[in-house]
């Protein structure tokens, strides 16, 4: 167990980090916040400091921000924007540059080093994939491979002394998700009272889970001093399921029409994984249903 509950944090205001602060907060943690944005959450036990991934960052100015933490949680990323395109210089000094040295920080401090990579790094989808499924050599997708380059480099420092934890959750969804996300185009389509068209329904399974059981895994793993690679996901369901949902839950009679197109694009990344491992070690499982976990998103609240 950590005796000191003062937690490092970067990526606050992101999807990911605004559920984390909300699990700590109510476990009574302290969080040392940092982003470029203020989050939203106020609370006597969250500090905010501004920090630009994009910047320089010495080992002084780690110092001052994170002096007094047990552990640091890097959920700070610049993340793909669909119909954006990926600008590699910038992707590659933020996700690669920043994570590398907060990783060798944090080993020459002797903090505990969480870092938030995702499902995307394995080779094959057809099938679940387990911790020790191979993983893409590269990838051509500047994202993916910035998490592929980012594994290598924090187990190379495991050996070196990091105390390390990585999680691959899968797709990730929540308060907080892009505008441009799946998920928040079919709200904003239903909201405005547009019909949903989706494509070749049977490629369009996916594992959703909701940020909400990513940072109770991390609560998890911090509470019980956990080391090592773990796979976050839940079950996997479908597009139409989805919209089903959204239209559900805010009380549509829009329309949802499934056509079948030769379109290739439309299939999606399933990212299917296997949790047992989680399970295992911490007693996790996911507890965010479909339903739940986009009536959140709908109303904008972490949990």
């Amino acid at each position: 167990m950590v005796l000191n509950k003062t937690v490092g944090l970067t990526g606050a205001s992101g999807l990911l980090g605004r559920h984390i602060i909300a699990v700590l907060l109510k476990k009574k943690y302290k969080i040392i916040a940092t982003s470029r944005k203020k989050p939203l959450l106020k609370n006597k036990n969250l500090e905010w400091k501004k920090l630009d991934l994009n910047n320089n960052l010495d080992s002084n100015i780690l110092d001052k921000l994170f002096y007094s933490i047990s552990i640091l949680i890097h959920a700070g990323a610049t993340v793909p924007i669909p119909g954006k395109k990926i600008i590699k210089k910038y992707n590659d000094k933020v996700n690669i540059l920043a994570t590398t040295k907060l990783a060798k920080w944090s080993k020459n401090k002797k903090k505990h080093f969480v870092y938030i990579s995702g499902s995307v790094v394995y080779e094959k989808h057809k099938i679940p994939n387990k911790e020790n499924s191979k993983i893409l050599k590269n990838s051509k997708n500047s994202y993916i491979n910035s998490k592929i380059i980012c594994e290598k480099k924090l187990l190379s420092l495991k050996r070196k002394g990091l105390k390390l934890t990585i999680l691959r959750p899968s797709s990730l969804y929540g308060w907080g998700l892009g505008t441009k996300k799946i998920i928040c185009k079919f709200i904003s389509k239903v909201k405005n009272k547009k019909n949903i068209t989706i494509e070749n329904v049977k490629k369009s399974k996916i594992n959703l889970i909701h940020a909400y059981d990513v940072a109770n895994f991390i609560y998890l793993i911090i509470k019980k001093n956990i080391t090592g690679i773990f796979n976050i996901g839940n079950q996997t369901t479908n597009l139409y399921e989805v919209a089903k949902k959204v239209k559900l839950l805010l009380k549509s009679k829009i329309k949802i029409f499934l056509i079948s197109t030769k379109n290739i694009s439309a299939k999606t990344n399933q990212l299917s994984v296997i949790t047992s491992k989680a399970t295992k070690k911490t007693k996790w499982r996911p507890v965010i249903s479909l339903h739940k976990g986009i009536k959140c998103t709908i109303g904008k609240k972490c949990y």
